[in-house]
């Protein structure tokens, strides 16, 4: 049996229009260019690359990145969840470092009739708040404060054939 052939078999029935070999391929690229952990990282450092009222725009393409790309955005949104909500002031660096600016935007009627492949495109936007970043950890204890694999490993990474990979669809205006 082929992948495709496989693939067809454990297709949804409401994606039948898609070729059937779409989302294994999907899958198999997703794996080897270690997309989400790029994703994750290229989040992470704009944090650090953003000035206060900075702009991050990142355009998702599936749910699977929107998902990490929205909790992402949610995380850095809230204050210190481990604080309790009574205190009467609040520690500046239990501020929020983002704040939402737009929520999950999708393209209009006009826009997929001139790109039709932008039919899964997502558009989120976060504003870089004054609130200092936490101090600097080393990165494994960075990565599981955030809950973020790799979060530590600062600067590109680079493929097989060592040409820098940018699969991230990240975006920041207002660099410090």
């Amino acid at each position: 049996m082929t992948v495709a052939a496989g693939g067809a078999r454990a297709m949804p029935r409401h994606e039948r229009e898609k070729h059937p070999a779409t989302r294994t391929f999907q899958a198999l690229r997703i794996a080897i260019n270690d997309e989400f952990g790029e994703l994750e990282n290229g989040l992470e450092q704009s944090l650090e690359l953003l000035a206060a009222g900075g702009r991050l725009v990142v355009i998702s393409f599936h749910s699977l990145e929107d998902r990490r790309v929205k909790r992402f955005i949610q995380r850095h949104s809230q204050t210190d969840p481990g604080l309790p909500p009574e205190l009467p002031v609040i520690d500046s660096r239990s501020q929020p470092v983002l704040k939402k600016v737009r929520i999950g935007k999708k393209p209009d009627k006009q826009e997929l009739q001139a790109n039709p492949r932008s039919r899964s495109a997502i558009l989120r936007v976060a504003e870089r708040t004054s609130t200092p970043l936490p101090e600097a950890e080393d990165g494994d204890q960075q990565a599981s404060r955030a809950g973020v694999a790799g979060a530590g490993n600062n600067g590109p990474r680079n493929n097989r054939s060592g040409h820098h990979r940018n699969s991230d669809s990240v975006a920041t205006e207002g660099f410090a």
